[in-house]
């Protein structure tokens, strides 16, 4: 019975996922403003972070991350807790999307496919080839750093640290953006040969960084943004695509230890470490987090935490020696909102967030720029990341969406460039030493 009510709460979030994305999915035909919104990828991250895992822990006796020692009772009971919060957060935001008006009618299919040659020009197409080529610089100075401090038994996260690093880490979502959107170009062109070369080319970049979402969130807005064009989803193409982006994301990491370690081996079972991260381990665990953070009753509700976020007060609190050490875990949106303001938080920051979302879908409905476009799809990938807050995603968002602005700013120079009317000086009249009337009996006005 405990079981059967657990699997009706996880069937009631995916209702409330699907009403989400109704609300903002109405009245058009066009693949993008239907399963491009924002809701769409909360959605997506909602299914790692919290689906996911409510199933795993069904399945292991409800043994959740960083409350292993909790009694099976005292388990299930935080279990249900962050169920009945995850399911209120989620209404709340339906509620708050239904709320925004969306308009009755959208572009049609080809008026939208001639709005991503808008903003195309030669000056683009420059910076676009440019801003790959330092990204690329940037990633492969990254894997070098990457692999150094990894043989000082050091983590990633100390390559933002100096400001070498952190330069390099903005010039490579630079060069992440300029993959995308080349990746969309040459597809469409049915460029086949030169899209497997600019794939495999940034597969081996971004291989030796250790940073498997750098290279499958790339190659996938690059594909939306070709199913947008095309205003089809091919399932059939989609699954193959599927299962070849798991093979390659499974085998990065192994493979990656065998070229930089000698003693290692690649072996395809290796591989295997990947699903694990998904079911067992940290890299998509929202569920548990959130359960530390609502469930425990160790954290205090604080209205400043908005402002500052709740990644702090949650690792110093449940895990002070890996915060220590430069790791720190998902806090996740619902966490912020209950770290803010408790359970009202919950409830009125999830209607906020959810209407905010129906304002982000009217404005992405209302672009004509393929690079805004662009922005729009990397913006969305950190805002609706609910395995983490506003204030842990802000810095990424920004850095991620800069390139299709800086390229939108450019066209709109151009254009205004190309309308400015060309001034000539008007000729002087030549100069006389003499009066010069006109002849006698004529009129000077004709």
């Amino acid at each position: 019975m405990v079981t059967l009510a657990h699997l009706l709460a996880i069937a009631c979030q995916l209702l409330l996922l699907a009403a989400l994305c109704w609300t903002q999915s109405r009245n058009t035909s066009l693949v993008m403003y239907k399963y491009f919104t924002p809701a769409g990828f909360v959605t997506f991250w909602y299914a790692m972070y919290f689906i996911i895992e409510q199933l795993a822990y069904m399945t292991n006796g409800y043994t959740m991350l960083g409350m292993e020692a909790l009694p099976i009772d005292k388990a299930i009971a935080v279990y249900e807790r962050t169920q009945l919060l995850l399911l209120a957060m989620l209404a709340s935001m339906t509620i708050g999307s239904a709320l925004v008006p969306l308009p009755q009618r959208s572009l049609e299919p080809q008026e939208f496919t001639r709005t991503l040659s808008n903003g195309v020009g030669p000056w683009t197409v420059l910076l676009v080839l440019a801003f790959f080529a330092l990204g690329m610089s940037a990633t492969i100075y990254l894997g070098r750093q990457f692999t150094h401090l990894t043989s000082m038994g050091q983590f990633r996260s100390g390559l933002v640290k100096s400001t070498d690093g952190l330069m390099a880490t903005i010039l490579q979502f630079v060069g992440n953006f300029a993959f995308s959107v080349l990746l969309y170009w040459l597809v469409r062109a049915r460029r086949y040969l030169l899209v497997v070369g600019l794939v495999g080319a940034f597969f081996v970049a971004m291989l030796y960084t250790g940073a498997r979402g750098r290279f499958l969130w790339p190659t996938l807005i690059g594909m939306a943004i070709v199913f947008a064009a095309s205003n089809r989803l091919p399932t059939a193409r989609l699954a193959i695509a599927g299962v070849l982006g798991v093979f390659a994301l499974s085998i990065m990491d192994p493979l990656r230890k065998s070229l930089v370690d000698p003693t290692a081996t690649f072996t395809l079972s290796s591989s295997g470490d990947f699903v694990s991260d998904l079911l067992i381990k940290r890299n998509f665990d929202g569920f548990a987090n959130f359960g530390l953070i609502s469930g425990m009753g160790f954290i205090e509700p604080h209205l400043s935490r908005l402002v500052t976020g709740a990644r702090e007060p949650f690792m110093m609190t449940c895990f002070p020696t890996i915060y220590r050490a430069g790791v720190a875990f998902g806090s996740t949106l619902p966490g912020y909102f209950y770290v803010s303001a408790g359970v009202p938080g919950v409830l009125i920051l999830g209607a906020i967030y959810g209407a905010a979302l129906q304002m982000i879908n009217l404005t992405m409905r209302s672009l004509r720029s393929i690079w805004l476009l662009f922005a729009y799809m990397y913006g969305m990938m950190w805002f609706g990341a609910v395995g983490a807050d506003f204030v842990e995603s802000r810095n990424k968002m920004l850095a991620a969406m800069a390139p299709g602005i800086i390229l939108w700013g450019v066209t709109l120079v151009q254009a205004q460039l190309q309308r400015a009317p060309v001034r000539f000086r008007r000729p002087s009249a030549p100069r006389h030493s003499f009066p010069v009337h006109p002849p006698a009996g004529r009129s000077s006005l004709r």
